[in-house]
């Protein structure tokens, strides 16, 4: 179910366009402006925002490089010696960073440090050059990638994976070069960069990894002759197809400007990323609504062919803008809410929106589908979003109530058929209650968990992964 949003859709393409302006959308601070340049941001549990970057205030409070937003105020959780370039929040709640940075919080951490919500902690002996990106996979695996060698391992170069103890380099040797761009589809890693090898394989500026099939190639990549091309943002949608953003005009022998599309065989262009809002062409951030709609952040001025500054929304095959974007500058972190209607941006921007001040992070409320979609009035129950979402082992989430009554949480798969009671009791008013939906033997799909209350129903949708 999606939220309620004035969506227009405009002639047929090529010049398809859609408009994600509802009555009350607008581009809002997220308290004071940050004093430098966000460039990561990442969910963790209780609807917190961790924002990382430049910057050595936000919200009118010194924090160097790190912070944590509640959906009030902010909080500093450590300073960082120097600049954090990337941000990810494990499946159980950890908070990992990595930048340019030796110490974060007062401990000794190269270019990598943990979070557990209490103290930083070095993971491993680190990196020798700073970590552009990091990402979890479903099941808890951690990818770094950048331009860098482990620490006493110069063996190899850009990408490696964390077991718990040790970091290793992805498909024995990592890459030739620089790795700025990660996703994940379950298990199976998607990286981007300047690279041209993975492991030994060939793979001009994109490629794929997963422990059991190793590296594969996304068909040629990059094919762009010179100019430097390169990777910088990938994005998986629902049916398993990448998105690949950066600066280049060819993938795979076909046209296409700076945004393709990988379908399993083949890249193909959704009508390109064009012109500059600061700096070089390029996209540098995608994110996807639970719509499955897909923003897009960067230096542009037009997508698809309409007027859209530096940030913009591709449905299907048509493009919209995000309000007026960004006066000057460029876009680096893309977040979508999980249960608010809310686009966080990032970067290195100025006047968002047309609006003074409005300087590095902003968010836009209006027209983006979240998971509080699966929530409407449950007459005073509620059920929190599942975390982490997707999972490949198990998700909690917390049921409260206003008063005492009498509560069934079932746990229905696509077809509408209970797979597993989660609570059926009565519910009294106060502490929360946690659930915990567990992957077991259940199929992978898209599973919602759903509470019966005095004739009420309300839900929450989980993805069950590999």
């Amino acid at each position: 179910m999606l939220l309620t949003a004035a969506v227009v859709a405009f002639a047929s393409l090529p010049a398809q366009a859609l408009s994600l302006r509802a009555p009350t959308s607008t581009w809002s601070g997220v308290g004071a402006p940050p004093s430098g340049a966000v460039l990561d941001l990442a969910a963790g549990p209780g609807g917190r925002l961790y924002a990382v970057g430049t910057f050595s205030t936000i919200g009118g409070v010194a924090a160097q490089h790190v912070a944590r937003w509640d959906g009030a105020t902010w909080t500093p959780i450590g300073d960082a010696n120097d600049w954090v370039y990337a941000v990810a929040v494990a499946p159980n709640g950890d908070v990992y960073v990595g930048g340019r940075f030796t110490q974060i919080g007062g401990v000794a951490a190269s270019r990598i440090a943990r979070w557990d919500g209490t103290a930083w902690s070095a993971v491993g002996d680190g990196f020798d050059n700073p970590v552009e990106d990091l990402v979890f996979t479903a099941s808890g695996t951690l990818y770094a990638g950048g331009g860098f060698r482990i620490v006493g391992d110069r063996s190899g170069y850009g990408l490696a994976r964390w077991d718990g103890a040790a970091w290793s380099y992805v498909g024995g040797t990592g890459t030739n070069d620089g790795v700025y761009g990660l996703a994940v589809d379950g298990d199976t890693l998607y990286a981007g960069g300047v690279f041209s090898q993975l492991g030994g394989v060939a793979a001009s500026r994109v490629a794929r990894y997963d422990p059991e099939n190793g590296v594969r190639p996304l068909g040629d990549g990059v094919t762009q002759v010179g100019g430097g091309p390169g990777v910088y943002a990938l994005a998986v949608d629902a049916e398993g197809r990448v998105y690949a953003g950066g600066a280049f005009d060819a993938m795979g022998g076909a046209p296409v400007q700076n945004l393709a599309r990988w379908h399993g065989a083949a890249w193909s262009s959704v009508g390109g990323v064009t012109g500059t809002t600061g700096g070089s062409t390029g996209v540098m951030a995608l994110a996807f609504d639970r719509a499955g709609r897909l923003y897009v952040g960067g230096s542009f001025d037009q997508a698809g062919g309409l007027a859209a500054r530096g940030v913009a929304v591709l449905a299907g095959d048509a493009w919209g803008t995000v309000g007026d974007g960004v006066r000057s500058g460029r876009v680096e972190a893309l977040h979508v809410a999980p249960d608010l209607p809310h686009l966080y941006v990032g970067g290195g921007f100025s006047d968002m929106g047309g609006v003074a001040g409005l300087n590095f992070l902003a968010r836009w409320d209006g027209a983006v589908a979240t998971d509080a979609a699966d929530a409407p009035d449950g007459g005073g129950v509620a059920l929190s979003v599942p975390f982490p979402n997707p999972t490949a082992d198990a998700a909690t989430l917390q049921l409260t109530t206003d008063a005492a009554r009498h509560v069934r949480v079932d746990l229905v798969d696509a077809l509408g058929r209970t797979v597993a009671v989660l609570f059926d009791g009565r519910l009294a008013p106060g502490a929360p209650t946690t659930l915990r939906v567990e992957r077991g033997g259940l199929a992978h799909g898209v599973y919602t968990v759903r509470a019966v209350t005095e004739g009420r129903v309300l839900g929450r949708r989980v993805a069950l992964v590999r």
